[in-house]
């Protein structure tokens, strides 16, 4: 599967506390109707050991972002869910990722 994450930045917004923070542009697969799919993207910095938490101004489509983990190093993986009766199509979303 193609990678959906690009654009990657560092970021200093969720507080001292934070021991990593990256803003990351995120342009998913399309999410088939009334479904659940995950897809993997790079955001360097990322240890499996990590628990993430995410947040964004608005989402650009439909699908919502239900789930974030770290799956490998350097590799998240994204869970969306579409409630929608169509796929919902995708443009570029910029989360914030941090722990």
């Amino acid at each position: 599967m193609a990678d959906i994450c690009s654009a990657q930045t560092s970021y200093k917004g969720f507080g001292a506390t934070c021991r990593f923070a990256a803003q990351v542009t995120v342009t998913p697969a399309a999410v088939g109707a009334s479904s659940v799919a995950s897809q993997t993207g790079t955001v360097t910095g990322l240890k499996t050991d990590m628990v993430l938490a995410w947040k964004t101004v608005a989402p650009a489509t439909n699908a919502g972002l239900i789930n974030i983990r770290c799956s490998a190093a350097n590799v998240a993986q994204f869970d969306f869910v579409n409630p929608a009766a169509a796929a919902t199509p995708t443009s570029g979303t910029v989360y914030i990722v941090g722990i």
